[in-house]
């Protein structure tokens, strides 16, 4: 039975838009094989490497675990495979960026965080984009660089789709496919190496992620309307909906 998930959440993987729309960066998620060291794939191991399933490029990045690193969960979120991170580890990933002033940047989180603030990913100093968390201000999530511009609400244990779209003029970012108001965040907003997981280094050290990831994928440009709703589609049927769908394909079964 598990193995019957396991090919349909790959054959969903297959047949992802993600896999047909330009400008795609880096795309790292948790339930295919070559995601991890295969004997890293276990409930409660450390993750050392987490490999870029990235098709349309030759071009692989460096993705390395760092300090505290991170947790294989084969139940993170809505009985999925994800990474926990303790607000110690994190993973540096080091890919392939041509154009810094635009991105589309998808994230599958769950917080976990009650009492601090909890960086999703920022680059390796506090003056390039960064990406917010903070539950101990009415678990507010903000996209910064230069200027806050505060985004929606995430609540705790919830698992979320989170869509940023960063144009430099009036970017804005989606929860669970709704929007809030866009505004102007600053320029460069991913530079070629940042922290998944982690703070800016070392001034806010102490506030690196508490929680799940499922999935992080960055384009390199601004994607259509069209585009990021199709990608936004996918990530909720696999990462928020995929059980149901699962047990009702189970229960339709003669």
């Amino acid at each position: 039975m598990n193995q019957f998930r396991i090919n349909s959440l790959r054959q969903l993987i297959i047949n992802s838009p993600v896999n047909s729309i330009k400008d795609l960066s880096l795309w790292i998620e948790n339930t295919q094989i070559e995601s991890f060291i295969e004997s890293e794939a276990v409930d409660g191991t450390l993750i050392t490497q987490w490999y870029d399933i990235n098709k349309l490029t030759s071009y692989k990045p460096t993705i390395t675990s760092a300090n505290g690193r991170a947790t294989y969960r084969s139940n993170g979120i809505n009985s999925l495979p994800a990474l926990y991170f303790n607000g110690s580890g994190w993973f540096d990933i080091n890919f392939s960026v041509t154009n810094s002033n635009t991105k589309t940047i998808f994230a599958v989180i769950k917080n976990q965080n009650t009492n601090q603030r909890n960086y999703i990913f920022d680059n390796d100093t506090c003056t390039q984009f960064c990406f917010i968390i903070e539950s101990n201000t009415s678990t507010a999530g903000h996209m910064h660089n230069g200027a806050s511009l505060l985004q929606g609400s995430f609540q705790l244990q919830k698992p979320y789709v989170v869509t940023l779209v960063y144009n430099g003029t009036n970017s804005f970012f989606r929860n669970n496919g709704v929007q809030n108001n866009a505004g102007n965040t600053g320029t460069n907003p991913m530079l070629s190496n940042i922290n998944l997981g982690n703070s800016c280094q070392p001034l806010y050290y102490s506030e690196g992620f508490i929680g799940y990831i499922g999935e992080f994928i960055v384009f390199d440009r601004v994607l259509k309307t069209d585009e990021y709703l199709e990608v936004e589609k996918y990530l909720s049927t696999k990462e928020l909906d995929f059980l149901k769908i699962f047990i009702s394909k189970i229960l339709s079964l003669p």
